[in-house]
């Protein structure tokens, strides 16, 4: 969601507010890993999608991947986001 769509809801002052800040600290998050060379492709898993982990990879890559959850299971995938599957199995690639 763009900071010009939140603007746009018919909700309260304060919770449009806290949807800025928190959108604003998500994209200066976001250009500090651009800055630092990291990739911004981010993989949603855990028990509905709630938990996010960065690609791992630095440069130019097709391919994304990164080790997540608690027995740092490794998951690969194109595109800028993926998420794993019901039981938080990682998803395999297709080609």
């Amino acid at each position: 969601m763009t900071l010009k769509e939140i603007k746009k809801l018919k909700i309260d002052k304060y919770s449009k507010e806290t949807l800025i800040k928190f959108r604003k600290s998500e994209l200066d998050r976001l250009k500090k890993r651009r800055k630092e060379g990291l990739c911004c492709a981010v993989l949603n898993h855990g028990p509905g999608h709630q938990s996010k982990t960065f690609c791992e990879l630095k440069g130019k890559h097709k391919i994304h991947e990164c080790k997540y959850g608690s027995y740092e299971q490794c998951m690969r995938w194109k595109g800028k986001e993926a998420c794993t599957s019901f039981f938080d199995y990682p998803v395999k690639l297709k080609a």
